[in-house]
């Protein structure tokens, strides 16, 4: 049976030549004991009744009886058959359409594997995303074909399914594509060491909770009370239970420290734990020491572009301190989101210190890590299709652990 392929190749004539040459080098089996090496395919009469121990399948041998009409009969039962028919040619496939072929002997007996068809360039039905062709939010895709080849790449497309929330302004969702990230930092005091991870993908918000729509969850029952606000300023003032209490009323749920230190920080994993080379000025945004920082118009959530990710998720840096899933010694969820299936250690892990995340004002550096403190919300949500299988585990631990 041929491979990926089905075609003739130089692969083919090369094995016709092991064929060759293997009959060259090997020699049919001798009558050993009084064996009639060409019994089987002899059309001589015979005396009725008489025996004889004939050759038969895969060099064995056993009893031929002469029929009543003086012909030999097949062989009733072979004996001492080795593993295959001359010339039989057996193709074992291997991964990404190689294989490897051997030829049976003479002797019966398989030849070594030679090579057959090389390896493609990937395996069938395999995925990829282009990087370079498409925005961070969108994602060229190859498939890989029935020849293990790669397909031309599709037309940039949306890097999350499902529809992505734009409205309210202050409400609108960023799609963070899935795929390998470099997490962490070498550096003591990180959130997590240094460590290629994949993300799958999912939707976050551009910006922090406002005091609008805090409001909305507030008087519906669900959130508890928040400081005074102008409704278009960032919410603090919360805690964990708090911002957990409103992602979920909102149909979402905070992110892991992964999801926000990806956010953050970008896809490219030669890329920088720090957002800026130099860092922003005071009139580009209000931090601890500007003047004017912690008014009204300071933490108006769209007041500080300098900050967007490359993702264009912004107020990361210059806004509140934000709660993440994970709290002090429970920070590794996402090793693999897909294949997680750790599920007893959210048994009680919500029950430490906060962990809240932060871009560090003094270092600029996406890497660092914060405990408690008065703290506002960002929330995410799984895009379709690519729920992790820990996600419902991990809802059920936070909610029982912040009650």
């Amino acid at each position: 049976m041929l491979g990926c392929g089905e075609s003739d190749s130089p692969d083919d004539a090369d094995l016709g030549g092991a064929i060759r040459e293997a009959g060259a080098l090997d020699e049919r089996l001798r009558d050993d004991g009084g064996v009639d090496a060409a019994a089987d395919q002899s059309p001589e009469e015979c005396e009725p009744g008489s025996v004889r121990n004939a050759r038969c399948a895969r060099c064995g041998t056993g009893p031929q009886t002469c029929g009543d009409d003086g012909r030999w009969l097949p062989v009733a039962e072979c004996f001492d058959q080795r593993t295959c028919e001359p010339g039989e040619v057996e193709e074992e496939q291997l991964p990404m359409c190689a294989t490897r072929r051997r030829l049976c002997l003479d002797s019966c007996e398989w030849s070594d594997w030679n090579d057959g068809r090389s390896a493609g360039e990937c395996e069938v039905g395999e995925v990829r995303n282009v990087a370079g062709l498409c925005s961070l939010s969108e994602v060229s895709l190859q498939v890989c074909s029935d020849r293990c080849e790669w397909n031309e790449p599709s037309e940039c497309m949306p890097g999350c399914a499902g529809e992505r929330r734009t409205e309210p302004p202050d409400a609108e969702e960023v799609c963070v594509p899935a795929g390998a990230y470099l997490r962490g930092s070498t550096d003591e005091g990180a959130v997590h060491p240094r460590g290629t991870v994949f993300v799958s993908a999912f939707y976050i918000d551009r910006y922090p909770v406002t005091a609008r729509r805090a409001a909305a969850c507030i008087d519906a029952g669900d959130c508890q009370a928040s400081p005074d606000f102008a409704p278009e300023q960032i919410l603090w003032g919360w805690n964990k239970r708090a911002a957990w209490a409103f992602c979920r009323w909102d149909g979402r749920r905070l992110p892991t420290s992964t999801e926000w230190e990806k956010a953050a920080r970008g896809p490219d994993v030669a890329s920088s734990e720090f957002l800026w080379s130099v860092p922003p000025t005071c009139d580009e945004l209000s931090y601890f020491g500007c003047p004017g920082h912690g008014t009204p118009e300071a933490l108006r959530y769209d007041g500080a572009p300098v900050t967007r990710s490359v993702y264009g998720v912004e107020r990361m840096m210059g806004g509140v301190l934000e709660p993440v899933a994970d709290t002090e010694g429970h920070t590794t969820f996402e090793d693999d989101p897909l294949a997680f299936e750790g599920r007893d250690r959210f048994d009680g892990a919500h029950r430490g210190l906060d962990l809240v995340r932060s871009i560090s004002v003094d270092e600029f550096r996406i890497t660092r890590q914060f405990r408690g403190g008065q703290i506002g919300a960002r929330c995410v949500r799984s895009a379709p299709g690519s729920e992790r299988p820990w996600e419902a585990e991990l809802i059920r631990a936070v909610d029982a652990g912040l009650r």
